[in-house]
This record gives structure tokens, sequence and C-alpha cells, in this order.
């Protein structure tokens, strides 16, 4: 799935809450180079279907990264944005 993360990445920064400034997080086992605004987090592979049943344990146990952050979303590496996620998004 890492190969999945640049055009994600490219999408979300064109895409999701452009007036804001977001952070994002990439859980993966790979050595990737540092990016702006971008935060890489190792977690081992576990296999199917481990790497998806425990993606929120791995969330709780990295609870700390997210302390300064007002809105914590989850999208799987695969996924790309076609248009804008504005503020519509946001609590309250």
């Amino acid at each position: 799935y890492i190969a999945y993360v640049d055009p994600l990445i490219a999408s979300a920064q064109k895409y999701f809450c452009p007036d804001h400034d977001v952070t994002f997080f990439v859980f993966t086992d790979s050595t990737l180079p540092q990016r702006a605004h971008v935060e890489y987090v190792y977690h081992p592979k576990l296999g199917w279907p481990f790497d998806s049943m425990m993606r929120f344990k791995c969330y709780v146990e990295h609870q700390q990264l997210f302390k300064d952050q007002d809105f914590v979303f989850a999208i799987d590496a695969d996924a790309l944005f076609v248009d804008v996620v504005g503020d519509e998004i946001l609590g309250d």
C-alpha cells in the first residue's frame, strides 16, 4: 500500500480542508523521505486480517501524536480525494 501514499497525500493537500493546517500521519513499516506536514509512524505489518482489525489499537498506542490536533480523521491509503472536503466535516 505504500505506493498509494504519495497520490493520497497529493489529493488531500489539494482538497482536504484546504483552509486549514493539516498534518498527515502515515502508519507504515517502510522508511520514506521526510516531507512537510507528514509524520511517518513505524507500525509493523501484521498481515491479513490483523492490519485492518488492529488499526484502532494502533491509534490508541500512538495517541500522544494526536494531542495537539483539533480533529483526527482516518482514511485508507488507497483512497483519493477528488473534490473539496471543507469545514462541513468539522464538528462544533
